[in-house]
């Protein structure tokens, strides 16, 4: 708002006034109390913002927190933005914006699909540029739903087999995003968008059969982009060419929403690039485009800390050796959750991997302890210290008749084989889940970002 700031400031001094036209709602306080700004000035003019109307409406309709407004002030909000939106259809010569999101009788979301449609055009010219002059036929057979058979998301040779997000947890619980979890918010992945928007029309990539695909691009090396971003600021942190890195169809099963695909060459060529590529998982980025109409996926992207976290209990090793291998290192086995747990730290991922296998354990070690499976070691930790210290008042109980969820009816049982009372190991089971989520000092946030969807979870068995 700088911008405005400096358009209204006559002779040295801010004119309130001449400020207030470009916001939608002016209060009887200081320019820092008022609501909803709509316009900026450029090469001196106050110019509208078509982001901010829509972002306006968005406000006006709970989009993100509710305005602190009385409800005679938000009916003039609300005639001042319709006003907007009939002047922007005159303006755009466009019919499908005259009326304002509240009054209409379809439902587009306008300032979704603009930004997902940047983000697509962007990402098709990134796709386009990054095959282009090369004869580049990947195997048909990568372009299929993964079978489970391939057990990285990123092989050594290139392929591209996995899952962007996953239906449930590990605990057959639905997963929820880490990123919103800790706050009490629930968002789940999201089910049955189109894929038109990630999926590029006006490419098309021909594999070794002859057969052709319109893929969508997986991206590395530049993070999250900000789902809450204004629509030209989400286009902008994907235009970068040098985030290309495999050219990849989704589609969903009964696991979640998959992903298949090929590296592109020239990340193939770059070890760095690929070693990079190979060790991190992926996160998605979906907008709602229209009203009411599952949010669609615009971008996937490698990130250390995905907003819907993966783990496997299909044993009990993570096989990092190959991704070991390709970045140098001595192949060997890590044991599971060990690359949780480091967060990442080159240090310590150096430390065990260095440590040999063949290694018997001393006569005198003291035994390792089994925790229930399918519970976050964490969990288990925290529940034992419940107990140990008697804290149990502040934990939120449930009647008797009442199952707590699967994961905590699995640590209650294990507590009360271990000798504490029913009621006992029930308390200390969820006050472990309360404790990990509140507490901001948990390292592992996927392990937080389940404790909070469990206390979530018996808040609503107790109608909470």
């Amino acid at each position: 708002m700088a911008a405005l700031r400096e358009w209204a400031t006559v002779d040295g001094e801010l004119d309130e006034d001449r400020l207030a036209q470009g916001y939608v709602w002016r209060s009887d306080g200081p320019p820092s109390d008022w609501s909803l700004p709509v316009a900026t000035a450029i090469d001196g003019e106050l110019t509208l913002v078509w982001d901010g109307v829509t972002a306006a409406a968005g406000a006006v309709q709970g989009a993100r927190s509710e305005l602190d407004l009385p409800e005679d002030a938000m009916a003039e909000v609300r005639g001042a933005l319709e006003r907007l939106y009939e002047r922007a259809s005159e303006v755009f010569d466009d019919d499908s914006i005259e009326n304002a999101p509240w009054d209409r009788d379809d439902d587009a979301d306008e300032g979704g699909s603009v930004g997902a449609s940047l983000v697509a055009s962007l990402s098709a010219s990134a796709l386009q540029r990054a095959v282009a002059g090369r004869e580049w036929t990947p195997p048909a057979a990568w372009f299929a739903a993964p079978d489970g058979s391939q057990t990285e998301l990123v092989s050594p040779e290139g392929r591209v087999s996995g899952y962007v997000a996953r239906w449930e947890d590990i605990d057959g619980e639905p997963m929820v995003h880490a990123g919103y979890a800790a706050n009490g918010d629930v968002q789940r992945v999201p089910r049955g968008g189109s894929y038109g928007y990630f999926h590029q029309a006006n490419v098309v990539l021909t594999l070794d059969d002859g057969t052709q695909v319109h893929p969508g691009l997986l991206t590395t090396d530049i993070g999250h982009g900000n789902a809450s971003a204004p629509a030209d600021a989400q286009a902008a942190h994907y235009d970068n060419p040098r985030a290309a890195a495999a050219a990849v169809i989704v589609g969903e099963d009964d696991t979640g929403i998959w992903m298949s695909g090929a590296v592109l060459p020239d990340v193939m060529e770059d070890s760095a690039r690929l070693t990079r590529l190979r060790m991190m998982p992926v996160s998605g980025h979906w907008l709602t485009t229209r009203l009411g109409r599952p949010a669609e996926l615009i971008a996937v992207t490698a990130v250390p800390h995905p907003g819907f976290p993966q783990r496997t209990a299909t044993d009990s090793y993570e096989l990092a050796a190959s991704i070991a291998a390709a970045a140098g290192f001595h192949a060997m086995l890590v044991p599971e959750g060990a690359l949780e747990r480091i967060e990442g730290k080159l240090d310590a991922l150096l430390a065990i991997l260095s440590q040999d296998p063949s290694e018997e354990t001393p006569e005198d070690a003291a035994p390792v302890e089994e925790f229930p499976e399918g519970v976050d070691a964490e969990l288990v930790h925290a529940a034992l210290a419940v107990l140990e210290s008697g804290d149990l008042k502040a934990a939120m109980t449930l009647p008797s008749g009442v199952e707590l969820p699967k994961c905590l009816s699995i640590l209650a049982d294990f507590l009360e084989g271990r000798g504490s009372s029913s009621q006992q190991s029930r308390a200390a089971a969820v006050k472990a889940a309360q404790d990990i989520c509140k507490s901001p000092e948990t390292v592992n946030s996927t392990v937080r970002a389940r404790a909070c969807r469990l206390v979530h979870e018996v808040k609503a068995k107790g109608g909470r």
